[in-house]
């Protein structure tokens, strides 16, 4: 099965597919668990476009922007916003490559730019460990945990949109 590799397509797919009868008869089951399965793909939906904000992959100033070319970090980053956008060179791994920038911290070049007076002021580690917190709310919420989630009420007559989920499930990691 392969990984994502354009997360707010596939995730804006799972939303405009919607659930199929059985999909929506599983999220509704008494067994459960029950959930709002179009309203918490919407939400996961949300949580990566939050994270592409926080990474300066939009029009607004993110980590990317205070981040030295020679940063090791800037590759992560340039990566994390083409696993969410679906563009070149996206990362495989989400999850641990924003445990390694983490690691690495800012370097001091990186550090001088977030807090130039021209802004914007930043905290870099702080902001990636934000967006670490929401792709792995968006992994829970996915059923990629031990929780069920929203893998574990599609059925698997939606193989569409079980495809999708499993392909975002797989690249946060």
């Amino acid at each position: 099965m392969p990984k994502s590799t354009s997360m707010l397509a596939d995730v804006t797919s799972v939303v405009t597919n919607g659930p199929n009868a059985a999909t929506q008869a599983l999220a509704i089951a008494a067994g459960g668990p029950i959930m709002d399965y179009t309203g918490n793909v919407r939400n996961v939906r949300r949580m990566i476009e939050e994270a592409l904000v926080v990474l300066g992959g939009s029009t607004l100033k993110g980590i990317k922007a205070v981040l030295d070319g020679a940063d090791p970090n800037l590759t992560l980053v340039n990566g994390l916003i083409a696993l969410i956008n679906g563009t070149g060179g996206p990362s495989t791994a989400a999850l641990a490559d924003l445990g390694t920038a983490i690691t690495n911290g800012a370097t001091a070049a990186s550090a001088a730019l977030a807090i130039a007076a021209g802004g914007p002021i930043m905290d870099i580690v702080g902001n990636l460990r934000l967006v670490q917190t929401k792709l792995n709310s968006a992994k829970v919420l996915l059923g990629g945990t031990t929780l069920k989630g929203i893998k574990d009420v599609t059925d698997s007559t939606d193989s569409t949109n079980l495809t999708l989920v499993n392909n975002l499930i797989l690249v946060l990691v």
